[in-house]
């Protein structure tokens, strides 16, 4: 028996897909066609679709690939008065968070400074 073989397999009930960009969960990901098994890690969509396209000469469309829009509600911006849109509200959102950062930093300074003079 070969040393591949006496390891333990792990596989979940999912196919070949997983749903969110930015995060890949604890299980390995097994692929249909021929059971082989991706660890999860950054590069386990690349690798699946790299093996679906070479080992198998199946295109990729099953496995599609990720880009940084699919992350974006309302995906790519397409004209310039959606793109300055989308500047003001992030500006607006990070106004806010420095806003509300410096206003606790203020006041538990206020606060150390008070429990240091009683």
């Amino acid at each position: 028996m070969s040393i591949k073989q006496d390891r333990p397999q792990r596989t979940t009930s999912c196919c070949v897909g997983i749903d969110d960009a930015s995060s890949y969960n604890d299980a390995a990901v097994a692929l249909p066609v021929c059971s082989r098994t991706f660890k999860p890690n950054k590069n386990q969509d690349s690798n699946l679709r790299r093996h679906i396209k070479n080992v198998h000469n199946m295109s990729p469309t099953m496995h599609p690939r990720k880009c940084k829009w699919d992350s974006i509600p309302g995906g790519r911006i397409k004209d310039d008065k959606e793109r300055k849109e989308r500047t003001r509200k992030s500006k607006r959102l990070w106004a806010r968070k420095t806003r509300l950062r410096r206003k606790t930093e203020e006041a538990a300074l206020v606060l150390c400074t008070l429990s240091q003079a009683v």
